[in-house]
């Protein structure tokens, strides 16, 4: 299979994301970004440091295989991640490494992994294949992300670094923790579909409590990630 049919099945069908009904139209922008309608920024914006954002829209596959490896790290031109870690790829685009062999990449907000990938020419002959994955993603920020690490996982995070890419339990579901931070405030959460309404309404009481907000995932494409 060649690249380009990786992007056309990625792209096959429009989707409407599993958490819009938590953005009412009323309160927010509905667009199609990738394919997938969602919430796409806020009708009135609110500056909040402590705010959860829904960017399940971003194009996500599964990289597996003897050579899944070395395609990473020759068509990303990257170091190999070491397992369950993460390298970048563009504005925001993550390739994860989840087992010896196998890989999650999450394209970057601008599209640019999958634009790359477009160009890309890949021996059909390679050990490695490559399926979509439909997935769930919301990012996190402020005290509404280290109260969910604290509250919801057993993870500990004094011991980050950097790049971590974490299976865990969440809740009482499964889910990978992304930190965009060591500190904890900017985390990226990825989880099945089934499970997301569940997560998102335990995130949103959180959220709440501590004075949050939602906004949407234009919104989250814009803003400035890595400033302190």
């Amino acid at each position: 299979m060649t690249v380009s049919k990786i992007k056309d099945r990625i792209n096959e069908t429009s989707k409407v994301s599993p958490l819009l009904t938590f953005f009412p139209k009323s309160s927010y922008h509905h667009s199609e970004l990738f394919g997938m309608e969602i919430a796409s920024a806020a009708r009135e914006t609110i500056t909040n440091r402590n705010t959860i954002f829904d960017i399940s829209h971003l194009r996500r596959f599964t990289m597996a295989g003897k050579e899944a490896t070395g395609l990473v790290v020759d068509s990303f031109r990257c170091q190999e991640p070491k397992m369950f870690s993460y390298v970048t790829y563009g504005k925001d685009g993550i390739i994860g490494r989840i087992a010896k062999n196998q890989y999650l990449l999450v394209d970057s907000t601008d599209g640019s992994m999958l634009d790359h990938m477009d160009q890309l020419i890949i021996d059909e002959q390679k050990d490695a294949i490559f399926l979509r994955t439909d997935l769930v993603e919301i990012a996190v920020l402020g005290d509404t992300a280290m109260a969910l690490i604290e509250e919801l996982t057993g993870l500990d995070k004094s011991s980050w670094v950097g790049s971590e890419f974490l299976p865990c339990d969440l809740g009482f579901t499964e889910a990978i923790v992304i930190p965009v931070k060591p500190s904890g405030n900017h985390i990226r959460i990825i989880l099945d579909p089934s499970d997301a309404y569940y997560i998102f309404r335990i995130l949103e009481n959180i959220n709440n409590r501590l004075g949050g907000t939602k906004e949407g995932a234009s919104t989250y494409a814009n803003i400035k990630i890595n400033a302190d």
